[in-house]
């Protein structure tokens, strides 16, 4: 998580993302600039966001976006979110943290990731704008498991070409006796 500005592939998935992000929230607004990129002195420090947008409200959403191969660690999740809590200390709170990833978290970074505030967002990269996919990865204490919840955004019209069946299997308490 270095201090400098991405270059190519990994500037054009941080400007995926932010899209996205403002996609998801029509109130968001760059920060500064484009959204990509964004400094902010922090902790006695520099610290540069991937994307770093604003609402009306003065509520500020920063992400960071990986394209690595490898599962998201607990260790990159850590160091993000104390960079999302040192904008928040300098910003009174207002501060909302995303991480985006193109292949998957490690399950300690999910939890991790939940405690802090922060979304974990598998989204792959090169996913044209007019059709993209992406999950949120949760995590249940209760359950002690790993959740998604899927986002779809299509535009134009889609034509069913097939019958697709969907069973959905919920844990349920015990069933009541009966008389």
């Amino acid at each position: 998580m270095g201090a400098g500005k991405a270059k190519g592939k990994n500037t054009d998935y941080q400007i995926q993302c932010r899209d996205v992000l403002v996609y998801l929230n029509s109130e968001l607004r760059p920060y500064e600039g484009d959204g990509v990129d964004v400094p902010f002195d922090v902790g006695g420090s520099a610290r540069t966001m991937d994307v770093a947008l604003i609402d009306g409200e003065r509520r500020i959403t920063v992400a960071e976006c990986k394209r690595r191969m490898d599962p998201t660690k607990l260790i990159d999740i850590d160091a993000f979110a104390r960079r999302v809590d040192l904008i928040r200390e300098r910003f009174g709170g207002d501060v909302d943290g995303v991480f985006f990833t193109k292949t998957r978290f490690q399950i300690g970074g999910v939890r991790a990731a939940s405690w802090a505030g922060i979304d974990v967002i598998v989204f792959n990269e090169g996913q044209p704008f007019e059709k993209f996919s992406m999950s949120y990865q949760l995590y249940d204490t209760e359950r002690c498991s790993r959740l998604q919840r899927a986002v779809q955004h299509c535009t134009g019209t889609v034509t069913p070409t097939a019958t697709l069946q969907l069973e959905i299997t919920r844990k349920t308490a015990d069933p009541e006796p009966q008389p």
